[in-house]
């Protein structure tokens, strides 16, 4: 995409114009950070939802899929804008959806097969595999909704745990087998200790920090 632009920093037409005659697929995240009116949808669906939103869009001149089979990490709310779309689902769920992993393609046919029309909203859960294929030129926009895991939480501790000077003593080798277990004896009740400081609220805090 970079090639739509040029060396003014502006849109060139022409290659755009170009583009959209190939029949290509366009994705665009974070609308909210330009866009008044997807910066109000989010804050109002971050407000409704409780997780951090961003909002997308996908637009298709032509029938060819863009993107392959695949998971998001965020639980997708999409609205059908333009055109028509068909969805092929193969569920179940992929377990902890909520990092992102390589995982084998779905085996076998698509548990669900859908097809949107223009006002059609469809909830794709996260860990669901999916593909998208449009049936004509289309465009879809996505409310994507991310959720903290228990990772957060962990590095949430870990910068606790860099302010801590009993957590960031170098941990010699050469000590004597006594006084090695004396120190793991005294980290494990410090770590302990952190872990039971922290709470759901605290993580929460951590996660909106990160991407709010």
């Amino acid at each position: 995409l970079l090639r739509l632009y040029g060396a003014d920093g502006q849109l060139d037409r022409r290659r755009y114009a170009d583009l959209v005659d190939q029949g290509v697929t366009i994705g665009c995240s974070w609308l909210e950070r330009s866009l008044p009116a997807f910066a109000n949808l989010a804050s109002e669906a971050t407000t409704a939802f409780g997780g951090i939103v961003n909002c997308a869009f996908i637009a298709s001149f032509g029938s060819s899929t863009g993107y392959p089979v695949h998971y998001d990490c965020e639980d997708l709310l999409l609205l059908q804008v333009a055109g028509r779309k068909r969805w092929r689902l193969y569920g179940p769920s992929v377990p902890g959806s909520g990092f992102m992993r390589e995982v084998l393609p779905p085996a076998g046919e698509p548990s669900q097969i859908l097809e949107m029309q223009p006002g059609d909203v469809l909830f794709v859960p996260s860990g669901l595999r999916h593909v998208c294929e449009p049936i004509e030129s289309s465009l879809h926009v996505g409310i994507n909704i991310r959720w903290p895991t228990a990772l957060w939480l962990l590095r949430a501790l870990l910068r606790k745990a860099s302010e801590d000077p009993g957590l960031t003593e170098p941990l010699r080798p050469f000590a004597s087998e006594e006084r090695l277990q004396t120190r793991e004896a005294a980290l494990r009740q410090r770590l302990q200790g952190l872990l039971e400081q922290t709470s759901v609220k605290q993580l929460w805090d951590e996660f909106r920090r990160g991407l709010g």
